[in-house]
């Protein structure tokens, strides 16, 4: 048996992973730099990280590289819990970058309240701010209501109500607002979760998930005044306490 056979175990197409070239990706997933050596991989990693300029990009980035590092902890005994000490330092940077969007919407709102412009003291575009002040509805009732829908994949029952994470912008542990669920069985609820790529999952399945979830919403606030008394409006927090992992909620 050949030594990247023995490495590979039951893969026979995988070699060692400290001899491969380990690819690190922008948040667009194009190819920025390509290393031998799994430690120059976590430092380009980091650094680029360190220097994304808002979260939307931060979390791209580390979406389109996460697995990488899942493979290269798995299989590299020395890079041993890189995964969660990136998770910390990916923390950090999150954190860095809403406490700067924040300076940069009270700033703007300072000079919003200082302008000499009557009517620009009273109108501010919020599209316009660094933070946007949209609210996320919570609904109990209507996420029975998704839950009691057969599965859009497949048409099984009983259903998850799946909150589409793309729907909105994303908050430090904040899951999109409930108008935003569609069905999905046990199993193709758990398929999806365990991707780093939702809108690909959805597009490769030719499903468009929001338009589902939309029609979702109309037929249940039309049932009756019982769903549409339970209706709130949560704000979003973007800044969170810094222990806490800037993720989506782990709730469905």
């Amino acid at each position: 048996m050949t030594p990247s056979k023995m490495v590979s175990g039951n893969n026979p197409g995988l070699s060692d992973p400290r001899s491969r070239p380990w690819v690190l990706r922008s948040a667009s997933g194009s190819s920025i730099s390509r290393h031998d050596m799994p430690a120059a991989f976590i430092a380009s990693l980091r650094q680029a990280m360190t220097e994304a300029k808002d979260i939307e990009r931060l979390y791209d980035l580390w979406e389109q590289n996460v697995d990488t590092l899942r493979t290269l902890q798995r299989y590299s005994k020395e890079e041993s819990g890189i995964v969660t000490k990136l998770v910390a330092h990916l923390r950090l940077c999150a954190v860095g970058l809403v406490k700067q969007a924040g300076a940069s919407q009270a700033s703007q709102k300072e000079s919003v309240a200082r302008s000499d412009d009557p009517v620009a003291r009273r109108i501010i575009d919020k599209s316009t701010l660094a933070i946007s002040e949209a609210k996320r509805i919570r609904c109990k009732e209507h996420l029975r209501y998704v839950a009691s829908q057969p599965c859009v994949i497949c048409g099984r029952s009983p259903s998850h109500a799946h909150h589409v994470k793309y729907a909105q912008r994303r908050g430090l542990g904040i899951k999109v607002s409930d108008e935003f669920a569609v069905p999905l069985c046990a199993t193709h609820h758990h398929q999806l979760h365990n991707t780093t790529k939702e809108r690909e999952w959805w597009q490769e399945r030719k499903i468009d998930p929001l338009m589902i979830a939309g029609t979702l919403w109309r037929e249940s606030q039309k049932r009756g005044p019982d769903t549409a008394e339970a209706v709130t409006k949560e704000p979003i927090h973007y800044v969170s306490d810094s222990s806490a992992a800037p993720t989506e909620s782990s709730t469905p």
